[in-house]
């Protein structure tokens, strides 16, 4: 009864979905690391591929026919959280690369860390509405961070949680307590932001 009720609803359908075609001629490979690996995002340039693992960033040089672990830059104990770094994102120019880590995220100057040069890590956006953070985005102009609390906190009633910081302003002004925007409480089990520019 139950599956004919909701067949019968608008944009239901009780067909089967088509089949997919298959992707040919598509080269894999995989590689190694040396610890639980979440986040993934290529550099812009030099075929250079970035993984968050638990307590360190992963740079792989994407290259040749198997990715190469290159190095490994230690992420700040004190912003990582029990859960480790996490999710992984690029800003638009390419310069900066924010790591989803326990209560903000981890702001890492992505050419230093190709190069394994030190002073990669730029600083930490930290937010105030819980500690289990998943994802971060960024806005097409690069200047604000959008950071997913997957969980939150008493201060969100327990729900998920969506924090907002100016980027722009951390980087320039200094990783303060003014960064950080404020913050929009959404759901449980909050994962993930899309943000899209709309035509003006």
């Amino acid at each position: 009864m139950a599956a004919s009720t909701s067949a019968s609803k608008p944009g239901c359908n009780k067909g089967a979905a088509p089949a997919q075609s298959q992707l040919n001629n598509v080269r894999t490979s995989s590689r190694t690391v040396p610890d639980q690996p979440f986040g993934l995002a290529y550099a812009k340039t030099g075929h250079i591929a970035f993984a968050a693992l638990t307590s360190k960033l992963a740079v792989l040089s994407t290259d040749g026919t198997q990715p190469r672990l290159l190095h490994t830059i230690p992420l700040p104990a004190a912003s990582v959280g029990k859960e480790g770094a996490l999710g992984v994102t690029l800003t638009h120019d390419g310069r900066e690369l924010l790591i989803a880590a326990g209560s903000g995220a981890i702001v890492v100057d992505a050419a230093k860390a190709a190069a394994g040069a030190p002073g990669a890590v730029l600083g930490t956006l930290t937010g105030t509405a819980g500690t289990s953070v998943i994802e971060v985005s960024i806005s097409p102009d690069d200047r604000y961070a959008f950071v997913s609390q997957e969980y939150g906190n008493i201060q969100t009633g327990n729900r998920g949680d969506n924090e907002v910081f100016d980027l722009h302003k951390a980087l320039h002004s200094g990783f303060g307590p003014s960064a950080s925007i404020g913050s929009l409480p959404l759901g449980k089990a909050v994962v993930g932001t899309t943000v899209r520019q709309t035509a003006r």
